[in-house]
């Protein structure tokens, strides 16, 4: 017979404090060099998010390979951070003009780069881009 009885106590004083997985950063307190696919092209992006940050893209590291192997980059500046709101949306402008939604992900093992393909536009050359982190810090 099945007992409807539970066989431990939960515990008053639990070891970790329960928490949601994701949250958004307003900055990032590092500089991130990841690979992005744009139009069938997986560049190498590196993105500042602070205070006189930049976004840079390398169209010549393609995956960031050389970035990885090196430890160099050689990307050109393209656009200059200008705020971050409370929604983890990141504004730049420069040559390129968009923003970054910025969202801290301590499940992730590694942190990812997005581009929005339907709301990117070479031509008008503006971004919208999603930056998964495992840490804001």
């Amino acid at each position: 017979v099945p007992s409807v009885a539970p066989s431990a106590t939960p515990s008053s004083s639990p070891s970790q404090a329960p928490s949601l997985s994701t949250s958004y950063c307003s900055t990032v307190g590092r500089e991130i060099v990841l690979p992005a696919v744009y139009k069938s092209t997986n560049y190498c992006y590196k993105v500042e998010v602070e205070a006189n940050g930049k976004l840079f893209v390398d169209t010549a590291d393609l995956g960031c390979l050389v970035y990885n192997t090196f430890n160099t980059y050689g990307g050109s500046e393209i656009s200059s951070y200008q705020s971050s709101g409370s929604n983890g949306i990141a504004t730049y402008s420069g040559v390129w003009s968009g923003e970054i939604t910025v969202i801290e992900d301590a499940t992730v093992s590694q942190d990812t780069l997005v581009i929005n393909p339907r709301r990117t536009n070479s031509g008008t050359k503006t971004f919208v881009m999603t930056l998964t982190v495992t840490s804001c810090n």
